[in-house]
């Protein structure tokens, strides 16, 4: 299914609805410190993603995996963009965040699946972009899975690694704002604007809580692309 997907757009909101079934809520938000990719908050029963919806959805779709492993581990926990923080923590911490990056980079592009995939291929750069648009991943993760696989040498990829730095974030040409519906409802995410108005539907919660949960008006509520007789069922 991750071979299917035709861009990493509908990548990213494959993989929100296969947490959401797993009882994990991600939400975006355009964070204001660009060094952050992503945290998450543990909870035995409504663990939390958020995401940088100012990375490229590439980065945002290894940060929903290195957070799901703290959420495995029953932690909560932040990506940073850059490793070099890694020195400053202790050594559980360390390891910690280690073992979150390997996670994500294994089940995204697991290594024998890869080795498959470059059998008769060689490391040109045209290969390798196509092996990162077939996983849904950043070229700068398939580069770190040759690392890995000792294809490639430890400088070779540092200066891969610095050479793509800029891909990590999202290309938005500046504009007048926007549409704020349409962003709110990539912030929230289909399946939770779903719950809150079936909630809503089941008597628990009021329409004030509602416009609340949403982040929207309530006269802008059906602007979200879902309205709220559709949910009754």
């Amino acid at each position: 299914m991750q071979k299917k997907v035709k861009n990493y757009s509908d990548a990213f909101e494959m993989w929100r609805s296969a947490f959401y079934e797993c009882g994990i809520y991600v939400f975006k938000d355009a964070f204001k410190e660009r060094d952050f990719s992503g945290f998450c908050l543990y909870d035995e029963k409504f663990p939390v993603i958020y995401i940088n919806n100012s990375m490229s959805f590439s980065r945002q779709i290894f940060t929903l995996f290195h957070e799901l492993f703290h959420i495995i581990l029953k932690t909560s926990g932040i990506d940073k963009i850059e490793d070099d923080y890694l020195s400053r923590l202790s050594s559980n911490n360390k390891e910690t965040e280690t073992l979150c990056n390997s996670f994500a980079g294994e089940f995204l592009v697991p290594n024998e699946n890869l080795k498959e995939e470059l059998k008769g291929k060689e490391l040109s750069e045209k290969n390798i972009s196509n092996l990162a648009k077939k996983y849904n991943v950043s070229r700068e993760v398939i580069y770190r899975k040759l690392l890995e696989l000792n294809k490639i040498s430890k400088n070779f990829y540092e200066k891969i690694h610095n050479e793509l730095k800029e891909e990590i974030y999202r290309n938005n040409k500046k504009s007048n704002g926007g549409n704020y519906y349409s962003t709110q409802k990539s912030y929230l995410g289909d399946n939770y604007i779903y719950d809150v108005c079936k909630t809503y539907y089941n008597g628990k919660i009021d329409i004030y809580e509602v416009s609340n949960f949403l982040n929207v008006k309530i006269e802008g509520i059906p602007r979200l692309g879902i309205m709220l007789k559709e949910v009754s069922r």
